[in-house]
């Protein structure tokens, strides 16, 4: 996306630029450090909401704030059962479960929108970092200590992976990931335009309508709005 974008060939700062299958946003972040604005469209909620979070500036010292009192507001005593989600003992240690149930309370307590969507997202990297997921594969698939044969170069790191998971802290690991997008954050925040907006308000790229509040209802993407199409890959 950048090199379609650092030139003045096929649009130029300040006009608009639109991914229709935007997924995790790279096209609107390199969109807004070049200075145009950008619209994005994902059937993915989880997508859309990545997206929203790495093209939305929030004040640092806001996010540095909200981690301390974060660190606070944890509680190991919460009694809250864990989420609905099918066979969830399967991929995280019971440990884990509860950790990460305390956290997301936590996290979800947070009265701004934007500082606890950025918080959802670090926890989003946090839950597969912990998980019992292989991270060298991107479709889920258990770790186990015989998937690779003795010899095999993985094996020694994915048996030392699968005995550190026994006894990771959730809480450590996400605060390590929090900080890490804070400081992000910070850069991303000195590298943005002055007045560039980048937003992600479509689930359907066949029909590109959002919620109007100020009128009540469904808003079309008016043709002729939009200078630039990209997506990345190229769909």
């Amino acid at each position: 996306p950048h090199f379609w974008l650092a030139n003045t060939i096929f649009s130029r700062p300040g006009e608009t630029v639109l991914d229709p299958f935007c997924g995790s946003g790279t096209v609107l972040v390199e969109s807004a450090l070049s200075g145009r604005n950008a619209l994005g469209a994902d059937s993915n909620p989880l997508a859309r909401l990545i997206t929203r979070v790495k093209t939305t500036p929030i004040d640092p010292g806001i996010l540095e704030k909200a981690l301390l009192d974060l660190r606070w507001r944890l509680s190991d005593d919460l009694r809250s059962a864990p989420p609905d989600v099918v066979n969830i003992a399967h991929w995280f240690h019971p440990h884990v479960i509860k950790q990460l149930v305390c956290l997301n309370h936590a996290i979800r307590s947070i009265g701004d929108e934007q500082v606890r969507e950025f918080f959802l997202v670090c926890f989003s990297r946090c839950v597969r970092r912990v998980s019992l997921a292989d991270p060298r594969l991107s479709v889920p698939v258990r770790l186990r200590t015989d998937q690779y044969s003795d010899g095999h170069w993985l094996k020694e790191k994915t048996v030392s992976l699968i005995n550190r998971l026994k006894k990771i802290n959730v809480y450590k690991e996400f605060f390590s990931l929090a900080e890490a997008n804070v400081l992000r954050m910070k850069s991303l925040s000195s590298l943005l335009a002055s007045g560039v907006k980048a937003r992600v308000p479509y689930d359907n790229a066949r029909n590109l309508k959002e919620f109007d509040a100020s009128i009540n209802k469904s808003r079309k993407l008016k043709d002729g709005s939009v200078d630039f199409i990209v997506s990345s890959p190229p769909y």
